[in-house]
Order: structure tokens, then C-alpha cells, then sequence
């Protein structure tokens, strides 16, 4: 498990929605509803939160947002590999595989 700055995380927290997984248990759909109007809401266990109920279209977007940053990185590493010369062009790996 990654750790992370725990004063940054408690004063996140408290900016946001708090629910207690008995909360959850007991309602659901209201603890969906909050997530879906409101934003993200952190399910706690014991006041330690334990996941993070959020809207899927927001959820949805978070993951294409994190699929284009990994891309952007991706692209990045390319470039560099371009920039030392460490590649083949297609004209000499035909030449080399005897392709026309």
C-alpha cells in the first residue's frame, strides 16, 4: 500500500462528503445520490476511510484522463529513443528482410 502525506489526506476529507459504512449499509442509494450530485464520498470504517463511492460518468472520466496521461508519458519515453538514434527506419528493414 502506497503512503501518502496523511495531514494532506485528513484536510481533503474534510472538505468532502464523509459517510460511515453504516451509512452505506443503511442507504445506498442516498449515499450514491450524494456521490452523483455532490462529488466523491469517502465510506468510512471506524473514521478510517476505507473507499470512495463517486459518480460513474466522473469516474469514467478520471480513468480517461489517467489512460491520456499515461499515453502523454508513453510518448515522451518514444521520443527520447528517437532522439538517441536507437531505432530502425521501414526502408532499411525491408533492405535488411529482402521486402520491396
Amino acid at each position: 500500500m502506497t503512503k501518502y502525506n496523511l495531514s494532506y489526506i485528513l484536510n481533503y476529507m474534510l472538505s468532502t462528503n464523509l459517510k460511515s459504512i453504516t451509512d452505506l449499509r443503511l442507504d445506498p442509494f442516498a449515499v450514491a445520490q450524494l456521490a452523483k450530485d455532490e462529488g466523491p464520498v469517502y465510506i468510512l470504517n471506524r473514521n478510517k476511510p476505507v473507499g470512495v463511492m463517486m459518480d460513474v460518468k466522473e469516474y469514467e472520466l478520471m480513468i480517461d484522463q489517467l489512460q491520456d496521461s499515461i499515453d502523454v508519458s508513453e510518448i515522451k519515453a518514444l521520443k527520447k529513443v528517437v532522439k538517441s538514434g536507437d531505432f530502425v527506419t521501414h526502408e532499411s528493414l525491408f533492405a535488411e528482410l529482402g521486402v520491396k
